[in-house]
């Protein structure tokens, strides 16, 4: 074999290699994309499942929170209504606060007036010669007994 032919050869068998490397390219880039588009259609319908999913559980959220947000408008009106029925408590005890200033002012001065009628009776009594249970003495006479004495003695004896 003489050069030529060597080239001829190797000239040959390069262009079987290129075809074949060629064909094998070819056959690489088809399976790739192939395989891309596959993956692309997979990829596009998980996706499209995971939007519907979060669209559903969107939804879900939006309703228990619509739902949450009128029991908090219902507990508002509500903790009005209390609000507004302590203010009318709170106005009422105001009212009773006054009225026991009031009655305690009174009892006070009841207790004054007491006072000054315990000491007139003591005086009454000591006119009268008459011991009252209160003083610790029991002289055995009573109102009864008291209404015989002359009323110008008591008047004479208070005067």
């Amino acid at each position: 074999m003489d050069i030529n032919e060597l080239l001829k050869e190797i000239r040959k068998d390069n262009k079987t290699t290129r075809d074949y490397f060629d064909v094998k390219t070819e056959e690489s880039k088809n399976h790739f994309d192939r395989k891309m588009g596959e993956t692309m259609v997979h990829s596009d319908r998980k996706t499209e499942e995971a939007k519907n999913h979060f669209d559903v559980v969107a939804e879900s959220l939006k309703d228990e929170i619509k739902i949450l947000a009128e029991k908090v408008s219902d507990n508002t009106a509500k903790l009005k209504e209390h609000d507004a029925k302590f203010d009318k408590i709170d106005g009422r005890f105001d009212k009773i606060d006054i009225k026991l200033d009031a009655i305690s002012e009174q009892v006070a001065e009841n207790t004054e007036t007491l006072g000054e009628h315990g000491q007139r009776l003591d005086r009454i009594e000591s006119a009268l010669n008459v011991s009252s249970p209160r003083s610790g003495g029991n002289s055995g006479l009573n109102f009864r007994s008291i209404k015989s004495v002359s009323l110008k003695k008591l008047k004479k004896s208070l005067g």
